[in-house]
């Protein structure tokens, strides 16, 4: 006698999935895999944004304990004539000195330069080109990306430092988020560097700077 076992036979109407049904199982997975790369990609990019301006509050907290020890910022700009000359170094009647290593372009300095990237290129009394390290004993912080040189421009993510005189000072990064509401789009940034009171952004109204529309200043 042939036994038949009841999961052996056939039960009716069953069948497999349809090529359509497996195409919108495929379209559904795409989505949401969609979804979570953009939700991962748009959370790095916050976290990146955050420490930018984390970093720059750390550089400006050094940078007014430097003036406080020195009274000017570090002067990048060699042509300048010294703004500093009244800082505590100049007061002891030690003259200025000139850093033969120049940093950055156009007296600017940028994060991609080295580890102490922020240094007097015309120097004051006790100061030298690594003074920053008594603020920053290990290393200056350095933009997340820091991929080029001068984020005045399109996506180039680095930090920033510019001073003509001591007396006051540039200190800029690019961010990556467009609905950021710190940028320099909505803030409409003004510059210190050569002539004061000078737009960062296109719109403050200068259509012929090309300066990057996400520039986060802190100075």
């Amino acid at each position: 006698m042939l036994f038949i076992r009841q999961r052996d036979l056939p039960r009716a109407g069953s069948r497999g999935y349809t090529l359509i049904e497996m195409l919108v199982v495929v379209s559904i997975i795409a989505l949401l895999s969609g979804a979570i790369l953009s939700s991962v990609r748009n959370g790095r990019i916050r976290a990146r944004d955050a420490k930018r301006k984390s970093d720059l509050k750390q550089i400006q907290t050094a940078l007014a304990l430097y003036y406080e020890e020195f009274g000017n910022y570090p002067i990048t700009d060699e042509g300048s004539g010294g703004g500093g000359g009244q800082g505590k170094g100049q007061g002891k009647g030690q003259g200025k000195q000139k850093n033969n290593k120049k940093k950055g372009t156009t007296s600017w300095q940028f994060s991609t330069d080295s580890d102490f990237w922020i240094g007097c290129n015309e120097c004051f009394g006790n100061e030298d080109p690594e003074s920053m390290k008594e603020f920053f004993p290990s290393a200056l912080p350095r933009d997340p990306l820091n991929n080029t040189p001068d984020p005045r421009q399109q996506d180039n993510f680095s930090y920033g430092y510019y001073s003509l005189g001591g007396q006051d000072y540039e200190l800029i990064t690019q961010l990556e988020d467009p609905a950021d509401n710190t940028v320099c789009a909505l803030k409409c940034w003004r510059s210190h560097e050569q002539s004061p009171g000078k737009p960062w952004c296109p719109i403050c109204p200068n259509p012929t700077l090309n300066y990057s529309n996400f520039i986060y200043a802190d100075h």
